[in-house]
C-alpha cells in the first residue's frame, strides 16, 4: 500500500467585505498526520469532529476492518489542539455510542493472557471528556462506564458494567488525581427454591443527586423448572452516600416485572418506575427514604425499562422517555399520572432539555445523522430536522447543518436564523469570539477514479470552503481551502471541521482524512483501503497587500476645533491602526477613526499582523488657530466727536475682520479700528484659513456737556431743571425703551422709573438722560438743583 503524501496547501480567498486596492489570502503553516493509518475496507459515512470542554478536538470517522465478516465501527481520535495526539478508541454505531461516551466520558479496553495465572484479563481505562485518564481497572471482564456523576472538586462517581446496555455491576469513586477511593457492588440476586446460595447479576443503571447514588437491588427466588418464573421477590431502593456507605434502603411494595430508578429533582427526591405490560407505577421517595407519592400510568413495553428516565416539568407533571436506546416512546404526564400526550422520538436520544418557555429540545447522533426535535409544551411538533452535523455553542444555542442549510436554534427552542447554502456536507464549530465556523465539502465526479472507489461512490474530487458567520448569522468571510491529494485516481480527502488554534492567535486547525484505495484492490481483501488522518494549520484570512488612505469629513482643519480623521475601515476586524502626530505614535484606541483638537501633521499606519503587512497613509495637517483679543486703546470715557480706538493682537501672517454687535464691519480689516459709535465690538483673527473670534468688548461714546443731541426734541422732560424728580415723555413706540442716566464723567446714576415719572437720588449738577430701543438712542440734558 502506498503511503499517503500530503501535498502543499495553497489557499485563495473569496471575501465578502474587502478593502479597495487590498487583497486577502489564507496561508498554510503546516499539515501533520496523527494517529496510525488503518487498513481495511471502505465504510459508509463521513468524518466529523467537535471540541471537547477544554478545547481539545475529538475526531470521529467510520471504519470497516473487512468486507464480509465485520461491521462498521466508529473510530474516535482525540488530539490536543495544534496536533498533539492523545488517544483513540472505537464503538459500534448500532449501539448508539452508549459504550463509548456517557456524558462525554469514555472507556478504552485492552487486555491479554496472563501466563502466571493462566487467565485472560481485560484492562478498562477511563477517560474524561477532555480525554485525560481518570483511572483503570484490570479484571477478567470489561468494565464499561454506564453512568457518571462528575463532582465539583474534580472527583467523580460512576457505575460500570460488563454488559451492553443500561446496567451496573458496581459504583466506583475516583478522586481528582485518578485514585480509586471506594467501590460498592450494585447487583440483583437470584436462586431457585432448593438453593441456599444467591447468584449475583447486574442491576439497572443508578441515578445521582449531589454525591448520592440510588439504584434498585432485588432478591428473587425462581422456579427450578422454569427460571423465568418468580416464586417470591424483594425489591429495594438503595441510596449510597458520597463515602460509599449505605444511607438507607426502602422496600418497593408489590413490585412489577421491571423496576428502575428513573429520575431525581432539585429537592433530592427519587423517582422509581415499576412496570408490567402496559401498567406502570411512578413512586416518589423523599431524600430520607419515605415514600411520599405514587401515581399509576399507562405505558408501552419499554424493553425492560432500559434507558428510561423522567424529567419534571414546570406544572409539576413529568415527561418519560428513553435515553440512548432504540425505543422512541416520549410522553407527557400530569402530576396525577394522566398521559396528556405522546410523541414518537428518533432513535438514541442522548440529550433532552426543557426550556424556560416549556418547549422540549431533544437531539441525538447516529452515524452522521443528528436528529433534532423540538416540541411545544402541548406536544405539538415545532421543528424536526435530520442533520448532518450539530454543535452546541457556549451561548447555549444549537447550530446544525443539512445539505443545503445552516440552522441556529436559540435556548428557548426557536429557530433564530437560517442560512441557505449550496449543497454540501458541512461541519459546524465555534470560534473564540463565539462566531460560527462552517467547514464545507463539495463533491464532483472524478472520471479517472479507480473502479473500486466508484463501487463505494467515492469516485469524486472533494473541494472545501471555510466560512465564518457572526452569532447573528451574518457572513463575515468565506475562503476555499485547496487541500489536494497526490493520486486523485486512488485517493479522496475529507474535511471534518475547523477550530481556533490555542498556540497561535488568528490561526485555525482543520481536521482532515484521506482514504487511499490500493491499486491491487480486490473483493474480500482486508487491505483494500488505508485511512489516514491529519491536522492542517492555516492562518485566518489576512491582507497580503495594503494601501492605507486617510480622509476627513470635518469642514475645518484647525486646532482648537474637533477634527475627525478616518482611515479606510475594516469590517472584518483584522487590521490594527497606529495614529501618528508629527511623526510620533499617539496612544489611542487603535480604531479606524480618530478625533482630535490638537494641531499637527497626522497620518496612520495600518497593519495586519498575520500577513505581516502594513501601509502608511498620506498626511493631513491640522493647522494652528491664532489667538484673538481686542482691547480699548483709548482711555475712557470717550466723548463725541472723539473716537474710541480698538486694538487686536498682532503677529506674522495674521489677517483681521472687525465686527460690531456680531455683524462684520465693511472695510474694517486692519489690526486696529476706530469708532465714533457705541456698541459691542470683536475681531476675527485669521491665518492659513484658521480663525478665532475675540470675546465682545463693549464700547460707549458719550456726548459731552454743551453738545446737544440731535434728538433732544424727541425726549420731553418736565420740569427741567428739577429737584431730582421729573416726568419723562417718550416718543410713540418707545414705551419699552431702556432708560439710563450718566453724569459728566460718563458714570451710571441709578434711577427709579414708574409710570413715566423718574426719581433720582443724586447731587445737584448736569446729567445726561439716554433712552435706548432696538439699537437706536435718544439723549437729553437734565439739570438737577440742590
Amino acid at each position: 500500500m502506498k503511503r499517503l503524501l500530503f501535498t502543499p496547501l495553497f489557499v485563495a480567498l473569496s471575501i465578502y467585505s474587502v478593502w479597495a486596492q487590498s487583497s486577502l489570502e489564507v496561508s498554510r503553516q503546516w499539515e501533520k498526520g496523527y494517529g496510525a493509518s488503518l487498513l481495511g475496507e471502505v465504510a459508509l459515512g463521513w468524518p466529523v469532529s467537535k471540541a471537547t470542554p477544554n478545547g481539545n478536538i475529538l475526531f470521529s470517522f467510520p471504519y470497516r476492518l473487512c468486507a464480509s465478516r465485520c461491521s462498521t465501527s466508529i473510530v474516535y481520535r482525540s488530539i490536543v489542539r495544534d496536533s498533539l495526539y492523545k488517544t483513540e478508541g472505537s464503538y459500534v454505531p448500532s449501539q448508539g455510542g452508549a459504550l463509548a461516551f456517557v456524558k462525554g466520558y469514555s472507556t478504552k479496553l485492552s487486555g491479554g493472557w496472563d501466563e502466571a495465572t493462566n487467565k485472560f484479563y481485560t484492562t478498562s481505562t477511563y477517560y474524561s471528556p477532555n480525554f485525560d485518564e481518570i483511572g483503570k481497572v484490570t479484571q477478567s471482564q470489561p468494565a464499561y462506564i454506564s453512568s457518571v456523576n462528575p463532582l465539583s472538586n474534580g472527583a467523580l462517581i460512576m457505575s460500570t458494567t460488563s454488559l451492553i446496555g443500561d446496567y451496573s455491576d458496581s459504583l466506583v469513586r475516583y478522586d481528582g488525581q485518578g485514585k480509586r477511593i471506594w467501590a460498592v457492588a450494585t447487583a440483583n440476586y437470584n436462586r431457585t427454591q432448593n438453593e441456599t446460595t444467591w447468584r449475583a447479576s447486574a442491576t439497572v443503571t443508578p441515578m445521582f443527586h449531589g454525591e448520592e447514588a440510588a439504584f434498585i437491588s432485588s432478591k428473587s427466588v425462581r422456579d427450578i423448572n422454569n427460571f423465568n418464573t418468580i416464586i417470591s421477590q424483594q425489591t429495594d431502593l438503595k441510596v449510597i452516600t458520597g463515602n460509599g456507605t449505605e444511607k438507607w434502603t426502602a422496600i418497593i411494595e408489590s413490585p412489577l416485572t421491571y423496576t428502575k430508578v428513573v429520575g431525581t429533582d432539585t429537592q433530592g427526591q427519587w423517582y422509581v418506575l415499576t412496570q408490567r405490560d402496559s401498567l406502570g407505577r411512578v413512586l416518589t421517595f423523599s431524600g430520607e427514604g419515605a415514600k411520599v407519592n405514587e401515581v399509576v400510568i399507562s405505558i408501552p413495553n419499554l424493553n425492560n425499562n432500559m434507558g428510561v428516565e423522567i424529567q419534571k416539568t414546570a406544572d409539576d407533571g413529568f415527561v418519560l422517555y428513553c435515553r440512548n436506546v432504540l425505543n422512541t416512546f416520549f410522553a407527557k404526564y400530569s402530576k396525577t399520572g394522566t398521559r396528556e400526550w405522546s410523541y414518537q422520538m428518533p432513535l438514541y436520544i442522548d440529550q433532552l432539555k426543557i426550556t424556560s418557555t416549556g418547549n422540549f429540545i431533544a437531539y441525538t447522533q447516529y452515524l452522521n445523522q443528528y436528529n433534532l426535535t423540538i416540541l411545544s409544551p402541548t406536544g405539538a411538533e415545532k421543528t424536526k430536522l435530520s442533520l448532518f452535523h450539530l454543535m452546541e455553542g457556549s451561548n447555549g444555542w444549537l447550530y446544525g447543518t443539512t445539505l443545503d442549510k445552516l440552522y441556529a436554534i436559540n435556548p428557548q427552542g426557536e429557530i433564530g436564523w437560517t442560512i441557505n447554502r449550496a449543497s454540501a456536507r458541512a461541519v459546524v464549530s465555534e470560534d473564540v469570539d463565539g462566531g460560527v465556523l462552517l467547514t464545507e465539502t463539495f463533491s464532483t465526479k472524478n472520471s479517472t477514479a479507480s473502479p473500486f472507489l466508484g463501487a463505494w461512490n467515492l469516485d469524486v474530487v472533494n473541494t472545501f470552503t471555510l466560512s465564518k458567520y457572526t452569532k447573528e448569522g451574518k457572513l463575515l468571510w468565506k475562503t476555499p481551502i485547496n487541500a489536494t491529494v497526490e493520486e486523485p485516481a486512488y485517493q479522496v480527502r475529507f474535511m471534518a471541521g475547523a477550530y481556533p488554534s490555542k498556540e497561535t492567535k488568528d490561526a485555525y486547525l482543520l481536521t482532515s482524512q484521506v482514504i487511499t484505495m490500493s491499486k491491487n484492490a480486490s473483493m474480500g481483501n482486508q487491505s483494500n483501503v488505508s485511512y489516514s488522518t491529519s491536522v492542517i494549520k492555516i492562518t485566518r484570512p489576512c491582507y497580503t497587500q495594503l494601501t492605507a488612505t486617510l480622509a476627513t469629513t470635518s469642514p475645518s482643519l484647525c486646532g482648537g476645533q474637533t477634527v475627525k480623521l478616518e482611515a479606510n475601515s475594516d469590517s472584518l476586524g483584522f487590521l490594527t491602526y497606529q495614529w501618528q502626530r508629527d511623526g510620533q505614535a499617539i496612544i489611542t484606541n487603535r480604531q479606524s477613526t480618530f478625533e482630535t483638537t490638537t494641531e499637527g501633521v497626522y497620518r496612520v499606519m495600518v497593519a495586519d499582523s498575520v500577513c505581516g503587512t502594513s501601509s502608511l497613509s498620506s498626511t493631513i495637517e491640522i493647522k494652528s488657530t491664532p489667538n484673538a483679543s481686542a482691547t480699548l486703546a483709548t482711555n475712557p470715557p470717550v466723548y463725541a466727536p472723539n473716537k474710541a480706538k480698538l486694538q487686536a493682537n498682532e503677529g506674522a501672517g495674521l489677517t483681521y475682520q472687525w465686527l460690531k454687535n456680531g455683524q462684520e464691519i465693511v472695510g474694517a480689516v486692519a489690526s486696529s479700528y476706530e469708532t465714533a459709535e457705541s456698541g459691542a465690538f470683536s475681531v476675527k483673527v485669521s491665518r492659513d484659513g484658521c480663525s478665532r473670534t475675540s470675546p465682545p468688548l463693549t464700547v460707549e461714546v458719550m456726548l459731552p456737556l454743551g453738545v446737544d443731541g440731535t434728538t433732544e426734541t424727541e425726549l420731553h422732560i418736565s420740569p427741567n431743571p428739577n429737584l431730582g424728580e421729573f416726568e419723562l415723555k417718550l416718543p410713540t413706540g418707545w414705551e419699552r425703551a431702556q432708560i439710563k442716566l450718566h453724569d459728566v464723567l460718563g458714570r451710571d446714576v441709578p434711577v427709579n422709573q414708574s409710570n413715566g415719572r423718574i426719581t433720582v437720588q443724586a447731587v445737584a449738577g448736569l446729567y445726561w438722560l439716554k433712552a435706548m430701543f432696538e439699537g437706536r438712542e435718544l439723549t437729553q440734558k437734565v439739570m438737577i438743583h440742590p
